[in-house]
């Protein structure tokens, strides 16, 4: 996980970019507003699926991003036993 950072601004109802080739990364996502809970749902399952090893929310309802990467985590492995190389740390900060 080197290199400059890279910024994408991510809109509810637009497409999500390929990351994979930055994988693995850390993620940060600052909050303006609350998207759907669906949108949310995808744009996390997105992040764990792309590579994300490190995801710190902030801003509004960034507890709840916190929980749904969480959760995005765990389905991706079935629920099962995640590879140390997937585990995806978390953290939120209001």
């Amino acid at each position: 996980m080197t290199g400059a950072p890279l910024y994408f601004r991510i809109t509810e109802g637009e497409p999500l970019p390929e990351l994979r080739t930055h994988a693995p990364f850390r993620a940060v996502v600052i909050l303006e507003t609350q998207p759907s809970q669906e949108w949310e749902t995808e744009a996390t399952k997105w992040l764990v699926a792309e590579g994300c090893l490190y995801m710190m929310a902030w801003g509004d309802g960034c507890s709840r991003w916190h929980d749904s990467v969480d959760w995005a985590s765990l389905e991706e492995f079935d629920f099962g036993e995640i590879p140390d190389d997937r585990f995806v740390m978390t953290t939120w900060h209001e």
